[in-house]
């Protein structure tokens, strides 16, 4: 499977076949993973597949039909290097959220001091710092851009439902308990900490 396949990079971190592309064609290569509250997450990803005409479905619809969807996509996946499945890749709301098994694929490819993982909200809160962080990781000279301006923001203007709010912060939990473990933080934690 080629990258150039892969034409969504926020699709690299979920695509099962990446980690191992990757590690094939530079091994020594420093990578930097920016994970997002999956709950928000997965409300994004929705409407941009509406915005693009992909998606028909309520979100609600969409993420109970989510389970069938997928079914038996990632082991084609695993099976055919040539797949290409836009199901995968588009429907998957739910599943791209379970940060943890997608951590675990890419660091069985590579080690932990060749991989950094940044939390979306932090960055947002704190770009000049989070860059810095980032810099440093790869090695590169101290930078600054002329300014932070945010780039690329989804105003879709609609809220979620908070009943599905709820469902998908009791679906997320014990997946972000194991991220937790596995890496010391979640990016739901500020969202909990403003709700509490």
């Amino acid at each position: 499977m080629a990258l150039k396949n892969c034409k969504s990079r926020t699709y690299y971190l979920f695509e099962p076949r990446v980690p191992a592309r990757i590690r094939e064609l530079v091994p020594d290569v420093k990578l930097v993973i920016l994970l997002r509250d999956p709950v928000d997450r997965a409300f994004s990803h929705y409407h941009n597949n509406r915005r693009l005409g992909r998606e028909n479905l309520s979100f609600e619809d969409a993420i109970d039909a989510e389970e069938e969807r997928l079914a038996g996509e990632e082991e084609r996946l695993l099976s055919d290097p040539r797949a290409v499945s836009l199901v995968h890749k588009r429907y998957s709301y739910l599943r791209r959220g379970l940060y943890a098994e997608q951590l675990l694929r890419w660091r069985a490819c590579f080690p932990a001091e060749q991989l950094l993982v940044v939390d979306a909200g932090r960055l947002f809160a704190d770009p000049r710092g989070v860059l810095a962080e980032v810099l440093a990781f790869i090695g590169a000279d101290p930078w600054e851009p002329p300014n932070f301006a945010a780039r690329n923001e989804g105003r879709h203007g609609e809220v979620m439902r908070a009943a599905t709010r709820s469902r998908l912060e009791n679906f997320f939990e014990p997946h972000e308990r194991r991220l937790a473990d596995l890496i010391g933080w979640c990016p739901s934690a500020a969202r909990r900490r403003k709700a509490a």
